[in-house]
């Protein structure tokens, strides 16, 4: 994998089979089953690929492919309404991108992830307005721990939070499981 940290540049990481395997298994933050729909968006070498990839495939749900290596805003419209996206990972770029050109993209998503950088208060807000019912959560971590070491949903609220916490801690990292490392 990798991953720009807080440079802008590349570097590679490396990260186990048991974080890959503890990102998807058992975590309250993600919606799982055969009614889930997850888009693909994120470029093959990002950590967010695996759980958007492997998220949806592990647990009996649908992965939509988005063809290229970069998520292009029209693009991941187009597809979340064609097939019924439930589930969108996004970086907050994205996010807020998309909830002001492109709201169209959450109409059956019940589920949005911002990633990454810190999440808007006011996109998220007016993602929430948009599209009541709506789950927004926000999700910090390094590559290296595969996706998210803390995850935080979001209320909705009458105003916009004055700041969007990265949250609590995801389940325990440690997995017992018959996968191999």
């Amino acid at each position: 994998m990798f991953t720009s940290g807080s440079t802008g540049r590349p570097k590679a990481i490396l990260s186990s089979h048991r974080n890959l395997v503890s990102t998807l298994v058992g975590q309250p933050y993600l919606p799982t089953g055969p009614d889930q729909i997850h888009l693909q968006c994120s470029p093959v070498s990002w950590d967010a690929f695996s759980l958007e990839f492997w998220g949806g495939l592990l647990h009996g749900g649908t992965v939509v492919l988005q063809p290229g290596q970069k998520p292009e805003p029209a693009l991941v419209t187009e597809l979340a309404r064609r097939h019924g996206v439930t589930t969108l990972l996004l970086s907050a770029t994205l996010f807020n991108y998309l909830t002001d050109e492109h709201p169209e993209a959450f109409d059956t998503v019940t589920t949005a992830f911002t990633v990454g950088e810190a999440a808007s208060p006011a996109h998220v807000h007016k993602l929430q307005r948009l599209r009541p019912g709506i789950e927004v959560v926000n999700g910090y971590g390094p590559a290296e721990v595969m996706i998210f070491a803390t995850t935080h949903t979001v209320e909705p609220g009458e105003h916009p939070h004055t700041a969007i916490p990265i949250g609590t801690p995801s389940s325990t990292r440690a997995v017992t499981s018959s996968i191999p490392t």
